[in-house]
């Protein structure tokens, strides 16, 4: 088993940023194992899709409010985790040499920025 925590960053010159929806891209071989991707937010990780032996990329476009806001101050964490090896039905126990991979992870936000608050404004001398 495996997992990993990403965090998308935004340039500092786009926040505070609203995310009007964000673009998911995984393109992730692994046989015999569950894949789970989630956003984590302050209250716990939010599930975003869980893949049983995925072999084909997998995508999605998220327009869930809950989501799109963790992107408000610029950064998004997200938890990528690959279970054990489970043994499919008419596959070899015996053959414990079953490997996986990630081709590739692609996020996308489309939105706008918003204006700055003035109590982030540095003091006018």
């Amino acid at each position: 088993a495996a997992s990993v925590e990403l965090d998308f960053v935004l340039p500092i010159e786009v926040v505070p940023f609203a995310a009007k929806s964000l673009e998911l891209e995984l393109d992730i071989r692994a046989p015999e194992r569950n894949v789970t991707l989630s956003a984590l937010s302050p209250s716990g990780p939010i599930e975003l899709v869980q893949l049983d032996s995925p072999s084909l990329p997998w995508s999605t476009t998220i327009t869930d409010p809950t989501v799109l806001q963790l992107v408000e101050d610029g950064r998004l964490e997200v938890l990528l985790q690959v279970s054990g090896r489970h043994v499919a039905e008419g596959t070899d126990p015996g053959n414990t040499y079953v490997t996986w991979r990630v081709a590739h992870f692609h996020a996308s936000l489309r939105g706008s920025v918003l204006p700055q608050s003035t109590l982030t404004d540095p003091p006018v001398p």
